[in-house]
């Protein structure tokens, strides 16, 4: 039984991220300010490095998966859709290989920033929106595919490939 609230966000904020997500990016990066974090320069330096390395992973993921496979960006309508099930490429080895590049990139940026509050606000929500994102496409995906559907959920894994 899928997570009702958690499908309803999903499906808010998949009609609304190509907005949404750029104003909260640049909120959270105009609003805060970087600060010395841990209190050490070099502790700083490699947050700062950790960050930017995992935005630059996320980017590779997303390019990876592009690159092996065709996929229908944008649903239709504002709504979740897809015409065929993707299962190949990257897709074989996890379900959600762009949002695992998406939120790879949104915490690279959201520590790169190096504002605490940027951080402790911006990850959470990021992982909270790909996480009820992620339950409304399985929730349409089971719904149009069946039992396919469900056969590939049990052989590759959500997010981390095995």
């Amino acid at each position: 039984m899928p997570n009702r609230p958690l499908v309803a966000f999903g499906n808010f904020f998949f009609k609304v991220r190509n907005g949404l997500f750029p104003a909260v990016f640049v909120a959270l990066l105009v609003l805060t300010r970087p600060t010395l974090l841990l209190g050490s320069p070099a502790a700083h330096t490699l947050l700062l490095g950790l960050g930017a390395g995992l935005a630059l992973l996320g980017e590779f993921v997303r390019c990876l998966t592009i690159g092996y496979e065709y996929i229908e960006r944008g649903g239709r309508d504002g709504k979740v859709y897809a015409s065929f099930l993707f299962k190949g490429g990257v897709y074989s080895h996890t379900r959600n290989p762009m949002y695992v590049g998406n939120a790879l990139i949104a915490i690279g940026l959201m520590l790169y920033s190096g504002a605490p509050l940027a951080i402790l606000a911006g990850i959470p929500f990021f992982l909270f929106v790909y996480l009820s994102i992620t339950a409304a496409e399985e929730h349409y995906l089971s719904g149009k595919f069946g039992d396919d559907y469900r056969a590939y959920c049990r052989g590759v894994n959500r997010f981390i490939p095995p």
